[in-house]
């Protein structure tokens, strides 16, 4: 048992914090909840509290009343690998009742607040060149959601580099594509037009998108693994275990297939004909 546990206090909405949390980061589940009987403050069958895990770590959410209230000088941090994954996080949490603050910190729709942090910004913060850390913290203190590239900048007081040019077309994004990335993404836009060869194609919000009488699925390269963005909460959760056993891991709608996986195509064409079951 984990020895000290951080507790939650909550108001109502426990079983939609434990979908949402659990579904953020690899290694997360719902442990346990026990519900309220005749005797509280809760109604009788309603969660009075539950354990879950969150990338491994144990947490408690309590479900108590009106009493407590969450505020930012409490806060959970998660140290990013690279830039996508704080895109990721930072986009999941601030949507639906989220709101952004400064520096790398938002509270979510539940009122916690999380800090998108990267190791990256501690080693940069550590450094004993006094005047580097002052451009480091100039800069991250102006920033909302964490820019690596920038604060790099910062530290190194290099230029920036050019802007790549934005694809207009598909075939334009994959071709800017590191090699190993770019078959991944071929492979699944190829098993996209066999299960629905009247889907449209074409480059949204910056990454390829299918499109049937609405958005079907889309399709990403990050920098250790290729997207697979079915647009559907119910089928990456009625798949987790087939997925998970495939190597792939889920995160809201999203499979993450990592580079020089194989992919499996079979299971692939079971989460398409799935999604495309629940388009009108």
């Amino acid at each position: 048992m984990q020895k000290i546990v951080a507790n939650l206090w909550f108001d109502g909405r426990v079983e939609e914090a434990l979908e949402f949390y659990t579904s953020l980061l690899p290694d997360s589940r719902v442990l346990n909840t026990v519900h309220y009987g005749e005797v509280g403050p809760g109604a009788p069958d309603q969660i009075m509290f539950a354990d879950f895990e969150l990338a491994g770590q144990q947490f408690t959410i309590v479900n108590g009343n009106t009493f407590f209230k969450p505020n930012a000088a409490f806060s959970l941090c998660i140290n990013c690998d690279d830039q996508a994954e704080i895109d990721r996080l930072w986009d999941s949490l601030t949507t639906n009742g989220g709101a952004e603050s400064v520096g790398g910190w938002l509270t979510d729709r539940f009122g916690v607040s999380w800090q998108i942090s990267a190791p990256q910004l501690h080693e940069m913060l550590a450094s004993e060149d006094a005047a580097a850390v002052a451009r480091v913290t100039a800069a991250f203190m102006k920033m909302k959601k964490l820019d690596i590239a920038e604060l790099e900048r910062a530290f190194t007081m290099a230029k920036p580099k050019p802007t790549r040019h934005a694809p207009q077309e598909v075939n334009e994004y994959l071709a800017q594509q590191a090699p190993q990335f770019r078959e991944i993404l071929e492979q699944l836009r190829e098993i996209i037009v066999r299960v629905a060869p009247q889907a449209t194609q074409r480059v949204s919000y910056k990454i390829p998108i299918f499109r049937l009488q609405k958005d079907f699925v889309a399709i990403s390269a990050a920098k250790k693994h290729c997207g697979l963005h079915t647009m559907s909460k119910a089928v990456p959760l009625a798949m987790k275990d087939e997925l998970k056993a495939a190597g792939i891991w889920i995160s809201g709608t999203t499979l993450h297939i990592k580079s020089g996986q194989d992919l499996p195509i079979a299971l692939i064409e079971k989460a398409l004909r799935a999604r495309l079951a629940e388009l009108p």
